[in-house]
């Protein structure tokens, strides 16, 4: 399978929480014998590379100044070339890692016959993160919508998920004993 592992700021300073999520998921999938293709953003240029036999792409993005001193969430000026990347992408699966980037792909996705759609939010709502900058809410509510599952790293992000999006997760975590996935749904 052809997946593509989706988060805005892999492989930048600002990486985050997710970024070893991405990479442990790309590794994992690669060993498995699947195609994984990391996509994040960074300033400049769009520049493709390999990681220990991973594609990473970093799409360009435009100065984001500007839209963060007027209160935008960010970043958000890669979106368009990533609903681009995504929709001609020829992928199996989708998984993005922050709600921008679950929103671009379920725009990419729109009209057509797609693949699924796997959102995880490494970092779990937090009202007051939802309410303080522009666009914020509205790109979870985005990334949220069926048809994209939603997919968190435990219960306590499952229970914020909840709490302020009124939006039941199911939890993937690692089994102590033997170190497989396991994915438990619904209370």
């Amino acid at each position: 399978m052809r997946v593509a592992l989706v988060h805005h700021s892999y492989g930048t300073p600002y990486g985050g929480a997710a970024e070893p999520h991405v990479r442990e998921l790309a590794r994992a999938l690669r060993a498995a014998g699947h195609e994984p293709r990391v996509i994040g953003s960074r300033p400049g240029p769009t520049r493709r590379s390999d990681e220990d036999g991973i594609e990473v792409v970093h799409l360009g993005r435009l100065p984001e100044g500007p839209l963060r001193s007027r209160g935008f969430d960010g970043p958000v000026t890669h979106l368009p070339a990533l609903v681009r990347e995504l929709a001609r992408g020829g992928y199996d699966a989708v998984h993005a890692f922050s709600p921008q980037d679950a929103a671009a792909a379920a725009r990419a996705a729109a009209g057509r016959a797609t693949p699924p759609l796997v959102f995880t939010p490494v970092e779990p709502p937090r009202r007051e993160a939802l309410a303080e900058r522009r666009l914020r809410l509205r790109f979870w509510e985005a990334a949220i919508a069926p048809p994209t599952t939603l997919v968190v790293p435990g219960d306590d992000p499952r229970a914020a998920v909840w709490r302020w999006l009124a939006v039941e997760a199911s939890v993937v975590a690692p089994d102590d004993a033997d170190g497989h996935v396991k994915i438990y749904c619904g209370g």
